[in-house]
């Protein structure tokens, strides 16, 4: 009797213990990405593909520079989407990280070498170039790596990051000299 009893105590820990597991293993694989070609770009920042989703960058917001940027380098482009599982909120646009592929090759270039491919993170090149900002309002899977690059870009005077502006000065009044 004592065996049935210990053998019905694992029966009722095994389902808890094999949900626990898959949800552990599930939670620690990579997002899954797929490929989307734009279609066009709001000056919201706002991103519509042809299949017809509406996405927004996760982790940044683009400057009016950073828009445009992106609107001469994405028009009608191939990206890879990879949506941030860390800033779902029901009802909102979803936020994604965006890649491309481009084919390059090391300068000097060497005789017979062949061009090799490299993904780029679109959120990393805006932040790099100073096109854009980290955005801290919302919660994100990248934000301590964004965050980094943003530094990075300020401290080397980059985009917006070139000019010293001061928002609480430009709205005081200016008073004639």
């Amino acid at each position: 009797m004592r065996d049935n009893i210990a053998v019905m105590r694992v029966q009722k820990w095994v389902p808890s213990l094999l949900g626990l597991f898959l949800g552990f293993v599930l939670l620690n694989l990579p997002a899954q990405s797929q490929t989307e070609r734009i279609k066009r770009l709001y000056t919201n920042g706002e991103i519509e593909f042809e299949s017809g989703n509406r996405v927004l960058l996760a982790g940044v917001r683009p400057t009016e520079e950073g828009l445009r940027l992106l609107a001469a380098l994405l028009a009608g482009g191939q990206v890879d989407v990879e949506r941030d599982d860390a800033s779902i909120v029901a009802g909102a646009t979803d936020r994604v990280y965006l890649k491309t592929t481009t084919r390059e090759l090391a300068f000097p270039f060497a005789n017979g070498e062949e061009p090799h491919q490299k993904t780029n993170s679109i959120q990393e090149f805006l932040l790099y170039h100073g096109a854009a900002r980290v955005d801290n309002g919302r919660a994100f899977s990248r934000q301590a790596e964004f965050s980094k690059i943003e530094a990075e870009a300020r401290a080397k005077g980059k985009g917006l990051w070139s000019y010293d502006f001061d928002e609480t000065a430009a709205s005081a009044p200016v008073s004639p000299a």
